[in-house]
């Protein structure tokens, strides 16, 4: 109910979560939450995205060369 009282319309509302390494993080990690943004809200019309949460690996994933959390 707080993430629906965010939105500003009539559609429901949601939060783009993207899980991954980003080691190290690139412009097409970002560029990634504007896509989906664009084909939810403009493209199907369906709903409200009202915020984007990065969500980064564990660091005993067990990458190579990962960046420590």
């Amino acid at each position: 109910h707080k993430i629906q009282a965010r939105s500003k319309l009539d559609k429901p509302a949601v939060v783009l979560i993207s899980c991954g390494s980003f080691s190290p993080i690139t412009f097409l990690h970002l560029r990634l939450f504007e896509m989906a943004k664009d084909a939810l809200m403009h493209e199907q019309n369906a709903f409200d995205v009202v915020g984007g949460l990065m969500s980064p690996v564990h660091d005993k994933y067990g990458k190579k060369d990962l960046a420590h959390a």
